[in-house]
């Protein structure tokens, strides 16, 4: 079963592309354009485990997107998209422009997103057991009230 990724991004263009580079690695992507969108999203939908969302954005920023998200959803992982800050806020941040082999380094470096399978394609697969605390992807321990 293919991870559900959720990306959220007011640059029509950088959301598309994003979402196909995901959907090339065996994601189920769904797209917001704006923070507010996104909660809503969330909210709606329990399958997404995965926010990937860019930092500057119009209203919400990718910061406070982030933390309410986490605090509606302790487990959901995050990613942080930016090409102007140079800090994640205490989440992994991939710098823009990026490759599909970074956002997959990134989510490889952050937890068993991604599992080999016989040909050498990469899919992305639910992890064998549950995170531990501060183990989740993206997820710090004091966001976890650590």
């Amino acid at each position: 079963m293919s991870r559900v990724v959720l990306v959220v991004d007011d640059e029509p263009l950088v959301r598309e592309v994003t979402a196909s580079m995901l959907e090339d690695l065996g994601c189920e992507v769904i797209t917001a354009a704006s923070g507010n969108d996104a909660l809503e999203k969330l909210s709606g939908d329990r399958r997404i485990e995965i926010l990937i969302t860019d930092i500057n954005m119009p209203g919400m920023d990718g910061y406070q997107l982030a933390e309410r998200a986490t605090q509606m959803r302790g487990q959901l992982r995050v990613i942080m998209l930016s090409g102007r800050e140079a800090n994640g806020g205490g989440f992994p941040l991939v710098r823009k422009p990026f490759l599909a082999q970074d956002l997959k380094r990134t989510m490889l470096a952050h937890g068993p997103l991604l599992r080999v399978v016989t040909s050498g394609f990469y899919k992305f697969c639910r992890p064998s057991e549950p995170f531990r605390d501060g183990e989740a992807f993206g997820v710090h321990p004091r966001r976890l009230g650590k």
